[in-house]
């Protein structure tokens, strides 16, 4: 009889610790529901924001390319295929400097004025670095154009045998040539 009772206060203490762990299960189960449920949510915004991201990146219409710490492009666009004329997979793994040098080199060797606008940034104990890539020949070229018709008008202006004077909106004098001041 003192055997069963001892069995029965075993049986008493193993049911109380089978219920406690059971609560237990349950509470961490609940808890673990919940961090999944957020975590699904996290992972639902990170893949629309990487999705935006994604867009802007392969639609931009200036070269965008990123580079790990020691200047191997990790990524590069669209335009970046363009503007350069190596695809991604070409570029991939290569480092930056066969690109910029002061000036864009093209894949044929051919220079072309850019501007470049350029960010650093860290994730984890990495560091990166991201490029935009403007393409300004046609902005160069237009400014040569201008200064170009800029000389020749004042070369016809200097050399006109007839006096020209140039009047501002107020009605004062801002500029004469030579045969003005004769």
């Amino acid at each position: 009889q003192k055997e069963l009772s001892h069995k029965e206060q075993v049986e008493r203490e193993l049911d109380l610790h089978r219920r406690s762990l059971e609560k237990l299960v349950e509470g961490k189960t609940v808890e673990l529901s919940g961090t999944l449920q957020q975590l699904t949510a996290s992972n639902k915004e990170l893949a629309s924001s990487e999705k935006r991201l994604r867009a802007v990146f392969e639609t931009a219409i200036d070269a965008i390319v990123t580079t790990d710490c020691r200047g191997e492009i990790i990524s590069w666009n669209k335009a970046a295929e363009s503007m350069y004329g190596y695809s991604a997979a070409e570029a991939l793994g290569r480092h930056v400097n066969m690109l910029i040098e002061g000036n864009g080199l093209r894949r044929d060797g051919s220079e072309f004025p850019t501007e470049v606008s350029q960010s650093v940034w860290k994730a984890g104990d990495e560091v990166f670095a991201t490029g935009i890539i403007r393409d300004i020949t046609e902005r160069k070229n237009s400014e040569k154009a201008l200064l170009e018709r800029e000389a020749r008008l004042r070369s016809v202006v200097e050399t006109a045998v007839d006096a020209i004077i140039t009047v501002n909106s107020a009605g004062s004098i801002i500029e004469w040539n030579q045969a003005a001041e004769k």
